[in-house]
């Protein structure tokens, strides 16, 4: 997979989870299924998020995709 798809691909999902958690506030669901991480050593409400300015489309890909099945295990 290049790159390009991993994003619209990660796109989907933002669209995908914004439609079945509408109360959600975006950056919500930005930190609620790993598109974003908090920096080292904090919490997962602390809003200080790590830069992943360098991570490939792919990566964050398997990591949403991972708490996106995680998350809807759950349910």
């Amino acid at each position: 997979m290049d790159r390009n798809e991993a994003n619209w691909k990660l796109i989907n999902h933002l669209q995908y989870l914004q439609i079945k958690y509408p109360d959600l506030r975006f950056s919500q669901i930005l930190q609620n299924f790993a598109f974003i991480k908090p920096l080292k050593g904090r919490s997962r409400t602390d809003f200080d998020w790590s830069n992943e300015f360098n991570l490939e489309g792919e990566d964050l890909l398997k990591r949403v995709e991972q708490r996106i099945k995680d998350m809807e295990k759950d349910t």
